[in-house]
């Protein structure tokens, strides 16, 4: 008797329940897309939201058609780039200390936020390779695997968003057809990703190696019907850094409208644990090593000083009491890529005490496994808040 053989996955019958991944706001999803950038050594990753006016109820509101990725790293040739778009083959998995190690996030993070993916790469200067991965294509299936990638120049609108200037080398994501995303304009979409951008690649935005640092960059190209074209609609924003912890600066943080000018280009916390100082080496029972370490920080006295003089309200109440409080909680930090801030571990008082500290665990990829790192990279699910009262329960003694 011949047996018909069964595919473990059948991608007609499971794509669409694979696009609820799990990604928390089209900003983790982007953040996928970044961190390849990042390893693949790119310099300037530009991030463009192409925008355009559409009949919405009664009225023309303005939507975002497509959304690029684009970046000057090392590229991929044909055969890395036809693995690109396969879950979990990636050729970043052949990092263990990567970023991108488990091969998920192009194709994960795209499905998750629209229906079409175009990728072109190429390297030194040749003619680009190009391949898709299509949403609607696999559910009628007619895209059962990934097409070869074949040579493809960059669509003239991608090479205006490179200012008109291509790259020797590097890679081009486009999401379009859309149907997913949290925020519907680039407005919108800048607002609620600015910060958290920020916040997630601050080390590699600030790194004092030229070599290592990066310059994210947002820009809006509005479609302009007169021309049939895209065209800059606002001056690009270089993305800032967000530091929990206030050591950095030159953040976001300098750009609320009472900050105190004296207190620019200058820490605003002091350092009470030093990362470097307190970094650890674990070796774990099935012979991995890896390291972690942590890092913790309170308001100095000049800063609530500074502040409390400039206002007739409570230092929490300014615009950059608000800013602080925006980043209370834990920071989880993998490869110096924040993964999570944790919001659950706080000081439960009345005060918020939490908006004038910062703690920061920062630990090496090879530890994915024993902190619970989710193939999303959102979070790692084993550090939690200790439950003083359960821990007692058990121990038989009180808290």
């Amino acid at each position: 008797m011949t047996v018909e053989k069964h595919p473990y996955v059948r991608p007609s019958q499971v794509i669409e329940s694979m696009r609820d991944n799990g990604y928390k706001n089209t900003a983790y999803a982007l953040a996928e897309l970044i961190d390849n950038s990042i390893q693949a050594g790119a310099k300037t990753v530009r991030f463009v939201c192409f925008e355009a006016y559409e009949q919405v109820s009664a009225n023309n509101r303005k939507r975002i058609q497509k959304i690029a990725i684009l970046d000057d790293g090392y590229g991929m040739d044909e055969n890395t780039l036809y693995m690109a778009l396969e879950f979990g083959a990636s050729k970043n998995r052949e990092d263990p200390e990567g970023m991108g190690k488990f091969g998920m996030g192009l194709p994960n993070s795209s499905i998750s936020q629209c229906k079409r993916t175009d990728v072109w790469s190429w390297k030194n200067g040749s003619t680009p390779y190009h391949t898709f991965l299509d949403v609607d294509e696999i559910k009628k299936g007619k895209q059962e695997d990934i097409p070869y990638p074949k040579n493809r120049p960059l669509d003239d609108i991608f090479k205006d968003a490179y200012k008109g200037v291509v790259p020797q080398s590097g890679t081009a994501v486009v999401w379009s057809e859309l149907d997913r995303l949290h925020w519907k304009t680039s407005s919108a979409l800048l607002k609620h990703t600015q910060n958290l951008i920020g916040r997630m690649y601050r080390y590699m935005l600030t790194d004092k190696d030229p070599s290592k640092q990066v310059r994210i960059v947002f820009e809006t190209r509005l479609y302009n019907e007169k021309t049939q074209n895209y065209e800059t609609f606002e001056s690009p924003i270089t993305f800032k850094p967000n530091d929990p912890l206030y050591l950095m600066s030159d953040t976001v943080v300098e750009e609320m409208k009472d900050f105190p000018e004296d207190l620019e280009k200058q820490a605003l916390f002091d350092i009470h644990e030093n990362g470097i100082s307190s970094r650890r080496e674990v070796a774990l029972s099935d012979g991995t090593v890896g390291y972690y370490s942590i890092k913790t920080t309170s308001v100095k006295k000049t800063v609530i000083d500074k502040l409390r003089g400039m206002t007739n309200t409570m230092v929490g109440g300014t615009d950059t009491g608000r800013q602080f409080a925006s980043n209370i909680g834990l920071s989880i930090v993998r490869a110096d890529r924040e993964l999570d801030l944790k919001r659950d571990f706080k000081v439960k008082d009345n005060y918020l005490k939490d908006r004038y500290i910062g703690v920061e665990i920062n630990f090496s990829p090879s530890l994915d496994k024993f902190f619970g790192v989710t193939n999303n990279k959102q979070t790692a699910t084993k550090i939690q808040p200790v439950n003083l009262s359960e821990i007692a329960l058990q121990e038989g003694v009180d808290e």
